[in-house]
């Protein structure tokens, strides 16, 4: 009897520990605050549209995925409308063959089909540079002085045969 009433006192405690145990240990769902973005991705039964048969579900399934804003503040900061469509591309053209190019020059700012055309292009801009160029740049200058001595050794060394 003295053993049953212990049981039963100890069975008792262990019951009250069990409950302030489960009190202590409850799961408290934090509330989401701010915009949410929920992606959901569900499978379902494929229908098909064909007007000869009544019958239009079949045993195929197709997957569908949905991605939901909770405010179109969100959605609008996600997907941004472009201020102006963009301008159609144009087909670029060489301007010295009149074919369509293939490469750009980033310094002339211009297109070009082929080497020779390259060198046609850059030797034009040279020789702008030559008659326009502004002098009191010391880069402009320097350039100008080296060019100058370049095409003077390349016309002596073309011209000796």
């Amino acid at each position: 009897k003295e053993t049953e009433l212990l049981n039963l006192k100890s069975l008792e405690r262990y019951r009250k520990l069990e409950l302030e145990k489960s009190k202590k240990s409850k799961i408290v769902k934090e509330d989401i605050k701010g915009p949410i973005i929920r992606y959901t991705s569900t499978s379902m039964p494929l229908i098909e549209d064909s007007p000869d048969s009544n019958d239009t579900t079949s045993e195929k399934r197709c997957s569908r995925n949905f991605i939901t804003f909770s405010d179109e503040d969100s959605f609008n900061a996600v997907f941004k409308k472009p201020a102006k469509p963009p301008a159609p591309k144009r087909p670029t053209v060489c301007p010295i063959s009149h074919l369509k190019a293939r490469y750009f020059d980033p310094v002339t700012q211009l297109p070009f089909v082929s080497t020779n055309t390259f060198r046609a292009l850059r030797e034009a801009y040279y020789k702008q540079l030559e008659n326009l160029g502004d002098t009191s740049q010391p880069d402009v200058a320097k350039w100008l002085e080296w060019r100058k001595k370049n095409v003077a050794t390349k016309a002596v060394t073309v011209q000796k045969p």
